[in-house]
């Protein structure tokens, strides 16, 4: 499991990069499930925003994923959130790959994408 923390702009479009550092170099993610959650703080129960492989997580590398986050996915929000992101494997281990903090920051100019 791996500490990643990222600051980012609010309204923006982001690519967060998530490799997979506790592998080794003969495995593979591909063909797992990957959930990627944030939320106003640890521990809480109810996510602000919510990933999938269907909706904005991609497999990119045999260890490595990427989560897109679009403009309106932080639109309004600003400040501090918790997120992890998980893996499912296909053998049914559930593992934490990242967890960490994002810091929004406020756009001046809304809607423009980095």
């Amino acid at each position: 499991m791996s500490r990643k923390d990222f600051e980012i702009r609010e309204a923006r479009d982001v690519t967060l990069t998530m490799p997979v550092v506790d592998g080794d170099e003969n495995e593979t993610i591909e063909g797992s499930e990957i959930f990627f959650w944030m939320a106003r703080h640890k521990g809480s129960t109810a996510p602000v925003l919510v990933k999938s492989l269907s909706d904005g997580i991609e497999i990119t590398d045999d260890l490595e994923f990427v989560v897109e986050i679009d403009a309106p996915d932080t639109e309004g929000f600003t400040g501090k959130y918790y997120y992890e992101a998980m893996i499912h494997t296909p053998d049914g281990n559930k593992v934490t790959a990242a967890h960490g903090y994002i810091t929004v920051d406020e756009s001046l100019i809304g809607g423009a994408s980095e």
